[in-house]
């Protein structure tokens, strides 16, 4: 445990010599970020430096981990520039910018306003989300680097308490509540987002590419018609889809970002995965490198691990549904099909549910069936990326069912003795013995077998092993790596009025921000 932190005062005018000389003695004693702190923090001065004859303006921000422990940094406008850069370029999902009041009155309170809760937000994500401070490096290193140190020759221009009355109690560093505005500000409609192409559709829903008006981050909206999911009996499901996925956090799983619904469609709006979908890849080039395949299995072995960790059974793995991002990882995507609250791998479960070359015989035989059936989709996945089809494939949907259940597996030449093992594992027609069940809801006989006998875990898990081939880059809208099927259709969205509740979808609005609301 790390020892008390001696800090400065909140309210110390650091201009004044023995002021500055109390602050520079408070550094032996620096304080530590541990896992699990959840960050709260304010702008509590503003004062300069001359730097080549200039005034450059540093902003002290007080840092509390909620144990009544503060310190203090200081920072210039550009290294809150450069702290939002490095949280979107590791994809922590925090899109709002520090604000550039240059605009507006270009005073230091102003940009201090607005620094402030532009920082508040920061942390409000990091610990609405469940992710670790300490999983962003340059987060960290914002918060920590220079601690309590007061830059030679730094003067003060104002203080928190500097126009408050000598008898009123010192201020706390608090969880600030969202007010009315900011609030608002987050409860995002249909018409604040640019509509730009469409990349997807399936069954119940349209993906759209779009960007949020005034931003440069491009998301993918889910859209789904109202009257559509009613008449086929799909609101239950839709409605399990939002309430996981706003309740999921993962390195190889699409975030959802915000959820809001107008009187005639609902939308989500979700992290966008410029590499496309699996299947558009597989459709191309047929089959892959057992390198590459065993590195998409390992990431989504991992996500798959981690649903059932928190007791979901995703039930709707196949290619279509894995993404791949700009960098080339996984990110699973559509949890229309997942259930809750399935804690065995073979019960828990009785629907009808799936794609059929990919449904497991316990489901064709309307067994009942757990988690254990996502390990049976992944093995048919794997082979599909191996051979270019899953085993038993056949147009003849009745035809497949009856071998799924019936026919051994076999294997074409070419497929290791390896990735053959792990197969038959996940493949095992009794779901009792298939890998992934035996050892229950962790995974981890998955993780020891020796297909992956090559993978870091930990360094998967940071996305710090580079995936042996990267999709076709595409930075900006061309959407190259999407099917021109899709991106040729028109968008065809109407603008409507957003609604906070309705009677067959309440509960249905999300923000990352403040959650259901």
């Amino acid at each position: 445990m790390p020892k008390a932190v001696a800090v400065v005062s909140p309210y110390v005018d650091f201009s004044r010599p023995s002021d500055a000389s109390a602050a520079a003695s408070a550094t032996s004693d620096v304080p530590q970020l541990r896992r699990g702190m959840k960050l709260r923090s304010c702008i509590s001065a503003y004062g300069y430096v001359e730097n080549k004859g200039k005034k450059l303006i540093l902003f002290v921000i007080a840092i509390s981990p909620g144990s009544g422990k503060i310190w203090r940094v200081f920072r210039c406008y550009t290294h809150f520039v450069n702290l939002h850069k490095e949280l979107l370029e590791q994809e922590f999902g925090c899109d709002e910018q520090p604000p550039d009041v240059a605009g507006g009155p270009s005073t230091p309170d102003t940009r201090r306003t607005h620094l402030e809760k532009w920082l508040q937000y920061v942390f409000e994500f990091f610990n609405r989300t469940g992710t670790d401070i300490l999983d962003s490096i340059g987060l960290a290193k914002f918060v920590m680097h220079g601690v309590n140190k007061v830059p030679k020759g730094f003067k003060m221009i104002w203080r928190m308490d500097a126009q408050r009355p000598a008898s009123a109690p010192p201020m706390r560093l608090k969880p600030k509540p969202s007010s009315a505005s900011s609030k608002k500000e987050e409860e995002l409609t249909v018409n604040d987002f640019e509509m730009i192409k469409v990349i997807g559709k399936g069954s119940f829903a349209k993906v759209l590419l779009v960007r949020r008006k005034g931003f440069q981050t491009l998301y993918a909206m889910k859209t789904l018609v109202k009257d559509v999911i009613a008449e086929r009996k799909q609101i239950k499901h839709t409605m399990t889809e939002r309430r996981v996925l706003g309740k999921i956090s993962h390195p190889f799983i699409v975030k959802l970002h915000w959820a809001f619904q107008t009187k005639t469609r609902l939308h989500f709006v979700l992290d966008y995965c410029s590499g496309g979908e699996l299947f558009f890849h597989l459709s191309r080039i047929g089959r892959l490198s057992e390198k590459l395949a065993s590195f998409y299995t390992s990431e989504i072995t991992l996500a798959l691990g981690y649903l059932h960790s928190i007791k979901i059974v995703y039930r709707d793995l196949k290619p279509e549904n894995i993404l791949l991002d700009v960098d080339g990882h996984v990110r699973l995507a559509d949890f229309g099909l997942s259930k809750e609250n399935i804690s065995e791998g073979h019960t828990g479960a009785s629907s009808f549910c799936g794609t059929a070359e990919y449904l497991a015989p316990e489901i064709i035989q309307r067994n009942g069936h757990g988690f254990g059936v996502d390990w049976w989709a992944l093995g048919m996945v794997l082979y599909e990326m191996l051979t270019g089809t899953p085993p038993w494939y056949t147009t003849d949907r009745e035809l497949i069912f009856k071998r799924v259940v019936s026919s051994p597996l076999t294997f074409p030449e070419g497929v290791s003795p390896n990735a053959r093992d792990i197969i038959r594992g996940f493949l095992s027609k009794n779901p009792a013995e298939r890998l992934g069940v035996r050892g229950g809801l962790s995974g981890e006989e998955v993780l020891a077998h020796p297909f992956f006998g090559h993978i870091d875990w930990r360094r998967l898990y940071a996305r710090e092993i580079p995936p042996p081939c990267k999709p076709r880059i595409d930075a900006g809208t061309a959407a190259f790596n999407f099917d021109k099927q899709f991106t040729t259709m028109p968008v065809d969205v109407p603008q409507e009025a957003s609604l906070s509740t309705s009677g067959r979808f309440p509960k249905f609005t999300f923000s990352a921000i403040h959650g259901d609301t």
